[in-house]
């Protein structure tokens, strides 16, 4: 080295010396020195470029101990990697956190996204950014049926409908409260019965007796057309059994012949020892002719002729069904002689018919 004196004169030495420690020798052979920043010279793995491991220690001479080591809170969220902080580098992902929409696994548990809005939470196949209205159940999801469970299965934003809780038809009564059409607004508990075919009132009867429409039927027991007047009438909206007759003017429901509209004549009761047939309160006789003849005797050459002129009965007019004489008009040659007066015999019998 050059030395200048006082005066200006400068000498050049040389000397020659060895040091053996201090800060300035490498003394743990890592390549270091303590100038150059090696923060224990007393061990090799000790340096500023180490690799730091986790063992409490300032490994790299950083200033900080065990950082970017497993034990070491890199991203200072308040875990490390061995208490299950599985992104030490991002201060909000740690075990526990909350779940972010991020692509992350934030809380640490194996699973990205859950419970977040672009996570299908249930497995249905959509997350609430597909319109999943409850990602937290498996039959709630757009397009789903429509469960009577109180939720909007479908995501349509109406409870139950379609289903028995829900009055469908606005009638104020859904299947679960007896309605047994909800499709129609008019077919509920405690509506107005009409003779249409449909169970209005939901009793379990369709065109109920006395329904609204309905026409007053009465017993026609014969099957003439013709009611009783002794049996009730009843309101029907169509003939029912033995309630086809719309008049009750019958006066004998035992007999179909027996009815106001009755024409004909019988010679037997109808039943109950009447013979009035046509309902008119009477009992009509068929026939109340006598036979007559001529009261004269003509001759016609060869015989002396005798001639029941009129058809009817020998002597007095048998009643309803009974039984007498009958005479028909005839060319009689049996009577010669009669004394000017025809002898009238009767021809056959025959029985009075009534109506």
């Amino acid at each position: 080295f050059t030395v200048t004196d006082a005066e200006g004169l400068t000498a050049v030495a040389e000397y020659y010396f060895t040091v053996t420690s201090g800060s300035i020798i490498d003394d743990d052979g890592d390549g270091w020195t303590e100038v150059q920043g090696d923060c224990n010279d007393g061990d090799a793995s000790v340096n500023p470029v180490a690799v730091e491991y986790y063992n409490g220690r300032d490994d790299d001479c950083d200033g900080l101990v065990d950082e970017g080591t497993a034990g070491y809170d890199d991203d200072a969220d308040g875990q490390t990697e061995l208490e299950g902080d599985c992104d030490d580098a991002d201060p909000t992902t740690y075990l526990g956190a909350t779940e972010s929409y991020d692509a992350q696994d934030n809380d640490c548990d194996g699973t990205v996204d859950e419970t977040t809005v672009g996570y299908d939470d249930d497995g249905d196949g959509l997350a609430e950014l597909a319109g999943d209205c409850n990602d937290a159940s498996s039959v709630v999801y757009p397009g789903a049926p429509e469960l009577a469970d109180g939720a909007d299965n479908d995501c349509d934003g109406t409870v139950d409908e379609g289903t028995t809780n829900y009055d469908d038809d606005g009638d104020g009564y859904s299947e679960v409260l007896g309605d047994c059409n909800d499709a129609v607004a008019t077919i509920h508990p405690g509506a107005t019965e009409t003779c249409n075919g449909y169970d209005d009132d939901c009793n379990g009867t369709a065109d109920d007796e006395g329904a609204s429409g309905s026409t007053t039927y009465y017993y026609d027991g014969d099957g003439d057309l013709y009611g009783s007047t002794s049996v009730a009438s009843r309101r029907l909206c169509a003939p029912n059994g033995y309630y086809t007759a719309t008049t009750n003017t019958d006066c004998y429901d035992f007999n179909a012949s027996a009815n106001p509209g009755a024409s004909s004549y019988f010679t037997a009761s109808r039943g109950d020892g009447s013979y009035d047939y046509d309902c008119n309160g009477s009992q009509t006789q068929y026939s109340t002719t006598n036979a007559t003849c001529r009261t004269t005797t003509t001759w016609s050459f060869p015989f002396l002729q005798c001639d029941v002129t009129t058809s009817g009965w020998n002597g007095s007019i048998p009643s309803c069904g009974s039984t007498a004489g009958w005479s028909t008009t005839s060319n009689n040659d049996g009577c010669s002689r009669c004394g000017g007066s025809c002898c009238v015999t009767p021809t056959t019998t025959q029985t009075q018919a009534c109506k």
